[in-house]
């Protein structure tokens, strides 16, 4: 799965639990908890590679991670100081405080989120006979097609009211805290409508890294302090 590496972080020490604004300016805040506003990178690393480990960050402008499992992605959110989102807390994340089907309204508006790029890049790249092997999946020159990834926040609409950038569109997110729990969310940049807050999938095993549709996660993390 590619990580939104899209590392959305979440972030819960003590000063922002006992204030509710105490959060880092890369970070909103959501109720009680801090979330990254733009989908992560690894720090020093290549997003286009399949990493082993790595320290998440997060950043306006970047190209976020892709092909990271979720587990390499439970890992670099731990290496961080932070682990990933739970589903609660991602949904909490994209809907806002409104209770919203996308994060930028109830109303599907194509273009305001990265995606609506019309053939799968294994597709473009291996042609109609691709095999869909690992190999092809991790392909680096998936993710380097025009019309694939845009650097993070490059798409001003797909915002929620906190300022969380593109929860619906780029690549999925990893969520859940252990192996049972795991599920990718957010779709993709080929996704459309069908990739609103609502979705995931609970199909993806967390130590699958391929960048294909349904892997194209990216990784939401918050302090492993808090419960």
């Amino acid at each position: 799965a590619t990580i939104r590496l899209l590392v959305l972080l979440l972030w819960f020490p003590a000063t922002a639990h006992a204030q509710g604004t105490a959060c880092p300016p890369e970070m909103a805040w959501l109720d009680d908890f801090c979330v990254d506003r733009w989908e992560a990178h690894l720090q020093g690393q290549s997003p286009y590679e399949v990493p082993t480990s790595g320290i998440a960050a997060s950043a306006a402008g970047v190209v976020p991670q892709g092909y990271i499992s979720g587990d390499v992605a439970g890992d670099a959110c731990a290496q961080a100081g932070k682990r990933l989102c739970t589903d609660t807390e991602w949904l909490r994340a994209c809907r806002g405080r409104l209770d919203h089907a996308y994060p930028y309204g109830d109303a599907y508006v194509s273009g305001a989120c990265n995606d609506t790029r019309a053939v799968h890049p294994v597709i473009e790249v291996f042609g109609p006979d691709a095999t869909w092997s690992g190999e092809e999946l991790n392909d680096p020159a998936l993710n380097q097609l025009p019309d694939s990834l845009d650097t993070t926040g490059a798409n001003a609409q797909c915002v929620t009211p906190e300022g969380v950038y593109d929860l619906h569109g780029v690549m999925k997110e990893w969520v859940g805290l252990t192996a049972p729990d795991a599920l990718v969310k957010g779709g993709s940049y080929f996704s459309g409508d069908s990739a609103r807050c609502a979705y995931n999938r609970d199909d993806i095993a967390p130590g699958t890294d391929e960048s294909t549709e349904a892997r194209r996660a990216g990784t939401e993390c918050r302090d492993r302090e808090w419960p």
